[in-house]
């Protein structure tokens, strides 16, 4: 599926990455995982032919089903992105256009690679696909401009406008950091289902991310970058058990709760301690009601807090 060979990439006189080889196979969950600048994002970047203009390719190849994107012109990566390979980015307030409707924005996609549909029929399409990440309102969102939807469901949207033409190899660049840990769970099991594809094919992707528990429980395999460079990979369970490298160890150690034994779950976080329970209130909400314009139904019915 995905063979990454000897990539290096430098801006200015810096390594950003360095010398780094990966493979991914059909229907594989690979996480790479590191700190903030280890080169993780770049590297993603370099797969979709989108590096900034500072940056340059300094030896390697990307092989796509033996294709080397490397090689590939503009036009041709234009091309492959979307269709062949997509990515969802972290924050997608920032990736959506906000003067946009989201439909308009998934009815794009088809525009871009010349999908002959009919109107209708691309439309129908969107919300399918809407419908497909959970958001089962489609008509609503694809009527909405992203402002107007909550973070879980633009990054649903996000998801969607990355599977609109099922690709071969998703890339999911820390997809669900700025979301509550409820909403991260969600997010994840939906896209292990979305993982499988019509036909016996399966989806392949190379989940980014800093969260090693989350990489353990998503990923069949692990890369541990540092400096922009793969220093361990293996299976996700042995990396994480019994990591080789000192910088694994280190990373591995620094996990909250890690050190005694007991793992953070999403129920630790919306209980919270009994401390915190018995603290004196500083906010107080009753009665609340909210709903959406010419919508019967509300969001919210009578809520107190």
């Amino acid at each position: 599926m995905l063979q990454i060979n000897n990539f290096s990439v430098g801006i200015k006189e810096k390594i950003i990455v360095d010398s780094l080889t990966l493979e991914i196979g059909d229907g594989e969950v690979v996480g790479l995982v590191g700190e903030s600048g280890s080169g993780k994002s770049m590297t993603a970047l370099g797969i979709m032919g989108l590096l900034p203009h500072t940056a340059e390719v300094m030896s390697g190849e990307i092989l796509l089903d033996s294709r080397n994107l490397l090689a590939k012109s503009a036009q041709e990566m234009r091309n492959l992105r979307g269709r062949d390979i997509s990515m969802i980015f972290q924050e997608p307030m920032t990736s959506l256009n906000p003067t946009m409707k989201v439909g308009k924005q998934l009815m794009e996609v088809f525009a871009v690679h010349s999908e002959k549909y009919l109107k209708d029929e691309a439309q129908n399409k969107v919300l399918e696909v809407l419908k497909s990440v959970g958001l089962n309102d489609s008509r609503r969102v694809f009527d909405s401009y992203p402002h107007e939807l909550s973070g879980g469901m633009r990054q649903r949207a996000m998801i969607a406008m990355a599977m609109l033409l099922r690709p071969k190899l998703l890339i999911a660049d820390e997809p669900t950091t700025a979301l509550d840990v409820t909403v991260q769970k969600q997010i994840l099991d939906m896209l292990i289902e979305l993982k499988e594809r019509e036909g016996g094919q399966k989806m392949s992707i190379l989940f980014i991310t800093h969260d090693l528990e989350l990489a353990r429980h998503f990923c069949d395999r692990i890369a541990v970058m540092k400096d922009g460079a793969i220093v361990e990979q293996g299976e996700a369970a042995r990396v994480m058990d019994e990591p080789s490298h000192e910088y694994t160890k280190r990373l591995i150690e620094a996990v909250p709760g890690r050190r005694t034994g007991r793992r953070h779950h999403a129920d630790d976080s919306i209980a919270g301690s009994g401390r915190d329970a018995k603290r004196d209130k500083v906010l107080s909400v009753s009665g609340l009601s909210a709903y959406y314009k010419n919508k019967r139904k509300g969001v919210l019915t009578d809520r107190r807090l």
